[in-house]
């Protein structure tokens, strides 16, 4: 899967909706321990699922960081039998979350 994700958006607008929305400060925030996984429907369909998670964290002074590198969770392709598709897509993900100490949410994948 070239774009890692099943809409075949594009990796670098990914996080589009983050910097249209006033919140590109939280794109690789460095000294964050938390994660905001937002995933491949809100990054590129629901973008306003993404943008009310992340004015939320802001709210409540969550020191998160927008994972600017992660893929698809790989649900869609495990649902559909494609298990070494969304493997490579999980351990992508990990890598990704290695240095966090907590990942947050809002995939429903």
């Amino acid at each position: 899967m070239q774009l890692n994700n099943p809409y075949g958006g594009k990796a670098e607008e990914r996080l589009k909706w983050a910097e249209d929305a006033g919140l590109g400060k939280y794109i690789n925030n460095k000294n964050a321990k938390i994660g905001y996984y937002v995933g491949c429907t809100a990054s590129y369909r629901q973008v306003e699922v993404a943008i009310a998670t992340a004015k939320i964290f802001e709210q409540l002074d969550v020191d998160f960081t927008l994972i600017e590198d992660e893929v698809c969770c790989g649900s869609p392709f495990f649902r559909v039998g494609a298990v070494n598709t969304g493997q490579e897509l999980m351990n992508k993900n990990l890598e990704s979350f290695k240095n966090m100490e907590q990942v947050l949410f809002s995939c429903a994948g």
